[in-house]
């Protein structure tokens, strides 16, 4: 007789939320690789062309964007309800990640705060939309 260590009845909800949070995990390694790729092609046109700060700022923007909108769908790919919710949190995490680099590698910028903030909103968005469009 086979002694099975997952009850489903007792545990299934741990089983399920733990796959949705690998459908997180995968969306956010994806949208950081593509991150990595996009912000060293922006780096390699800025070193060539040199671009206004103000391009540079709203091209950064645009990759976050663009990557969290990535992910996002990866994510709603593996969670398959309540994929806004999911998006979200996945947009949540990969900006949250973003501003602890930023503020490990940079250091805080002061009167910088209403930019970030829209780059959050952005982000989680840019998430949210793309786990519902997935």
């Amino acid at each position: 007789m086979m002694t099975y260590l997952y009850n489903e009845e007792i545990n299934g909800g741990f089983v399920v939320a733990g796959q949705k949070m690998l459908g997180v995990l995968k969306g956010l390694i994806i949208s950081y690789l593509i991150t990595i790729i996009l912000l060293f092609a922006v780096a390699v046109v800025v070193y060539k062309v040199g671009i206004s700060d103000t391009v540079l700022s709203g091209l950064i923007t645009a990759v976050y964007i663009f990557a969290t909108f990535l992910g996002g769908f990866v994510t709603g790919k593996k969670v398959q309800e309540k994929k806004f919710v999911w998006g979200a949190l996945f947009g949540f995490t990969y900006i949250l990640i973003a501003v602890a680099l930023s503020a490990i590698v940079g250091g805080a910028e002061a009167g910088t705060l209403v930019p970030r903030i829209t780059k959050c909103v952005m982000c989680v968005a840019g998430g949210m939309l793309g786990a519902m469009l997935a």
